[in-house]
C-alpha cells in the first residue's frame, strides 16, 4: 500500500481534496517514469493532471532518485523568481546553497527511505521561507524511485512570529530595566507581577516576597489612602499621578506617583490593575528645600534693606556718642551714660552684622583660617559661658584644616550653637565640639541631599539634651522662630547661623529626636593654603589730628553733619555735597585744596563710584575712602569691589573714620580708584 502524507493543515478544503488526489495519482503514475516505454504510455494521463497541480497556490514538485528536478508547478516561478524551465531536469542543490543542503539532502534521504518528513528550508537568494511536506514515490513493484510534496510559502508567517518576539523581548527588557515600578496587581489586594525596580524601592529581596504582601495591610500607609484611591479607580477606571505615601519594608515613608488603569475582560468585569509607580521621596525633598530657599531669600531681601536704614541710624547714634566721648573728660559722671550708650550700640552694631549675615549680603573679607587654632583660642570663652553640670568636651582634627572665612563669623556661628545647646539642657548633660576632616564625593550628596565633590573641615556642635521632632527641625532656621519663652530669645541665632555658614559657601546639617539630643555639623569647602600667624597689637591707636580738607558726599543729612563735626574737631576743612553731581561741582571748585575724598557709593544722580571715577579724570592721584551701609550685591554693582578698593562699612564710629582718614592721607593704605 503506498504512503501519503498527513495533509490536514494544507490550503482551503477543496484545494486540499484537489491536491491529494493529485498525489495519488502521481503515486500510481510514478512507475511511469521507471522507463521510456511506459512514460509515453501514460504521458496523456499525466499532463491532465499536470493542468490541477499547476494551479494551486503552493509550490508542487517530483524529484527522481538522483534528486533531479523532473516537475515544478507554476507556483514556483511566483515563489522563486526563477521559471520552470530554468531548473526542470537539473538537480535541486542550487535552490539552497551551501549553508541549507545538507539539511535538504537528509529530509530528500529520508523520503527516499520511505519517510514522510515535514520540514523547513530557506530558498538561499530569495530569503524565502517554506513548510515542506514530502513523500515517496513507489512503483507498482513496491520500489522508491522518486519523491513528490508540496511547500507552502510562511515566510510571511515566520516574520510575524520574530516580530512578535523582538516585540516581547522590547517590551521586558523595558519591564526589566524600567527605574519606575511596573507592575499588575489584582481586585483581591495582591501583586501579580512587578519588575525589579519594584523590589529595590520597597526594599524586598525576591518578587515571591512582594507578591506575598498585602496591599492594604503591608503598603498603604493609611487605610483612607487606599480608599481614596480606589475610589478614584472605580469611579473613572484610571488614575494619573496619584501621590499617596507607601510603607518601605523598614517601615520608612515612602512618596509615590502612581498612573494606574483597570483591566477588564469580555463581560466588563474588572480582572486586574496595572500601571506605574514613581518614586517622588527626593523630588519632594528638593521641592520643599526650594520653597525654603526661596522664602529665606525673600526674608533676606527685607533684612538687607532693614539693616542698610538702620546702619544710618546706628551711625548716627554712635557718632554722636562717640563725640560726647572724645569731648568729655574719663571722670565726668556723664562718661558711664556714654559707655552704656556706645555698648548699647555696639550690640545693635552686632545684630545688624547678624542679619546681613543671614541676608547673605554682609561684606566680609575672608582669608585663610585654621579651625583648629580658631576653636583652641575661642575655647577658654566659650567654657565661661557653659555651666558646671555640662561637661565640655573638644575634640580637633590630627591635621590642620583650613577654610577661606571670617574667623569672627565662624566664632559667632559656634557661640550661638554652643548657647542652643546649652539651653537645650536645662538639667546639665554633655556637649562636645568636633572638628573632622571630611572628603564630600557622589555617595555622600546621594545620602544627604547636598554638598559639592570636594574636601570640607566639619564642624560640629552635638548636645544631650531634649531634642526636637521633625516640625521644629523644618523652622529652626527661620528668622524670629524660637521654642523659648517670651523673652528668652529672639528667634535670630540659628537664621545668622544659617546666613553665615551660605555666605562662607558651606552647608548646615542637623539630626535631632526628642529626648535624644542634637548635633549640628557645618561643612565649610577647606583650602591649601598655609595661615599666617600674625601677634596682635594691643596698643591703642594715638589719634592724630590733621589740617588737610576733606570734601564729603553723603546724602543723608544727619550723617553729612556728624561727618563734618568729627573731622573740624579734629583740624579738618570739610567741603560738602549731597549728591554725586554736587561733589563732582565741589570738587572743580576746590580742586588745589582738596586732599581727600570720603564718598557714601549709593547717592542720587551719580553713586560714589562714578563721581569718583569723573574726578580722576581732573586729579588722577586724587585719594578716597568710600562708605556704606549697603548689602554687598549693591556694592558689587555700583562699586565693583575689588582687593584695595579704600572701603569703610557703616556703622563707623568717629574715631574708626578719623584714624581711616589719617592712614590714608599718610600713605599707609593702598587705594585702587
Amino acid at each position: 500500500m503506498t504512503k501519503t502524507t498527513n495533509i490536514d493543515d494544507i490550503g482551503k478544503r477543496e484545494e486540499l481534496e484537489e491536491s491529494l488526489e493529485l498525489r495519488q495519482r502521481l503515486a500510481e503514475l510514478g512507475t511511469s517514469f521507471t522507463t521510456q516505454r511506459q512514460a509515453a504510455a501514460e504521458a496523456e494521463e499525466f499532463h491532465k493532471y499536470k493542468a490541477l497541480f499547476d494551479n494551486i497556490t503552493d509550490l508542487a514538485y517530483i524529484f527522481d532518485t538522483k534528486g533531479n528536478i523532473l516537475y515544478v508547478n507554476k507556483a514556483f516561478e511566483k515563489l522563486t523568481g526563477h521559471s520552470v524551465d530554468e531548473f526542470t531536469g537539473k538537480p535541486f542543490a542550487p535552490l539552497y546553497g551551501a549553508s541549507n543542503l545538507e539539511k535538504a539532502n537528509s529530509f530528500y534521504t529520508a523520503t527516499l527511505n520511505g519517510a514522510c518528513p515535514q520540514f523547513e528550508l530557506t530558498f538561499c537568494d530569495t530569503g524565502l521561507i517554506c513548510e515542506y511536506k514530502s513523500q515517496p514515490i513507489i512503483d507498482k513493484k513496491g520500489v522508491v524511485v522518486g519523491a513528490m510534496g508540496i511547500a507552502r510559502d510562511i515566510t510571511e508567517q515566520r516574520q510575524t512570529e520574530q516580530a512578535l518576539r523582538d516585540s516581547e523581548d522590547r517590551y521586558r527588557s523595558l519591564f526589566l530595566e524600567s527605574r519606575d515600578v511596573v507592575f499588575i496587581s489584582s481586585p483581591a489586594g495582591r501583586f501579580e507581577e512587578v519588575n525589579p525596580a519594584g523590589l529595590e524601592l520597597f526594599g524586598y529581596d525576591t518578587k515571591e516576597e512582594f507578591i506575598a504582601i498585602d496591599i492594604d495591610k503591608d503598603l498603604y500607609d493609611a487605610p483612607e489612602t487606599r480608599a481614596a484611591f480606589m475610589r478614584e479607580m472605580d469611579r473613572y477606571g484610571f488614575v494619573k499621578d496619584f501621590e499617596v505615601y507607601l510603607k518601605h519594608s523598614s517601615g520608612e515613608r515612602i512618596i509615590v506617583s502612581i498612573t494606574a488603569n483597570t483591566v477588564h475582560d469580555h463581560n466588563g468585569r474588572v480582572i486586574a490593575y496595572r500601571g506605574i509607580l514613581r518614586d517622588m521621596t527626593g523630588y519632594k525633598q528638593l521641592e520643599q528645600q526650594l520653597i525654603q530657599a526661596q522664602k529665606m531669600e525673600a526674608v533676606g531681601k527685607l533684612t538687607g534693606g532693614i539693616a542698610h536704614d538702620f546702619n544710618n541710624i546706628l551711625t548716627t547714634v554712635m557718632g554722636y556718642a562717640g563725640l560726647m566721648q572724645m569731648k568729655i573728660e574719663k571722670d565726668d559722671p556723664l562718661m558711664s551714660n556714654l559707655e552704656h550708650i556706645l555698648s548699647a550700640t555696639e550690640r545693635a552694631k552686632k545684630l545688624t552684622q547678624g542679619l546681613l549675615a543671614f541676608s547673605r549680603k554682609q561684606i566680609m573679607e575672608l582669608k585663610p583660617v585654621n579651625l583648629n587654632s580658631l576653636v583652641t583660642e575661642f575655647e577658654d570663652l566659650l567654657s565661661k559661658v557653659i555651666p558646671e553640670d555640662i561637661e565640655f568636651k573638644v575634640q580637633l582634627s590630627e591635621g590642620s584644616l583650613v577654610a577661606l572665612a571670617e574667623s569672627v563669623q565662624i566664632e559667632q556661628v559656634l557661640m550661638n550653637l554652643i548657647t542652643n545647646a546649652k539651653d537645650a539642657m536645662p538639667g546639665g548633660g554633655v556637649l562636645s565640639v568636633c572638628i573632622e576632616d571630611i572628603d564630600v564625593d557622589k555617595g555622600f550628596i546621594k545620602r544627604k541631599g547636598f554638598g559639592t565633590v570636594g574636601g570640607y573641615a566639619c564642624l560640629s556642635v552635638s548636645d544631650t539634651g531634649e531634642g526636637m521632632d521633625k516640625a521644629i527641625i523644618d523652622k529652626i532656621f527661620e528668622p524670629f522662630f524660637t521654642t523659648k519663652d517670651v523673652g528668652k530669645g529672639t528667634g535670630l541665632g540659628l537664621a545668622i547661623v544659617y546666613g553665615i555658614v551660605k555666605q562662607h559657601n558651606g552647608y548646615i546639617d542637623v539630626k535631632s529626636a526628642p529626648g535624644r539630643g542634637t548635633t549640628f555639623k557645618v561643612y565649610l569647602p577647606t583650602v591649601d593654603m598655609v595661615v599666617e600667624e600674625s601677634e596682635d597689637s594691643h596698643e591703642e591707636v594715638v589719634l592724630k589730628r590733621g589740617s588737610e580738607t576733606v570734601l564729603i558726599a553723603e546724602d543723608n543729612d544727619e550723617l553729612r553733619a556728624l561727618t563734618r563735626e568729627s573731622l573740624e574737631g579734629c583740624g579738618y576743612t570739610v567741603i560738602e555735597a549731597e549728591d554725586g553731581l554736587q561733589a563732582i561741582e565741589r570738587f572743580k571748585e576746590y580742586k588745589d585744596s582738596i586732599s581727600l575724598l570720603i564718598f557714601d557709593v549709593i547717592m542720587p544722580r551719580l553713586n560714589g563710584k562714578e563721581s569718583f571715577d569723573e574726578i580722576k579724570k581732573i586729579a588722577p592721584g586724587v585719594k578716597v575712602i568710600f562708605t556704606s551701609g549697603y548689602t554687598e550685591d549693591i556694592l558689587d554693582k555700583k562699586l565693583v569691589r575689588e582687593e584695595g578698593v579704600n572701603f569703610i562699612s557703616k556703622p563707623v564710629s568717629p574715631r574708626e573714620l578719623l584714624i581711616r582718614i589719617r592712614e590714608t592721607l599718610d600713605g599707609k593704605l593702598a587705594m585702587n580708584g
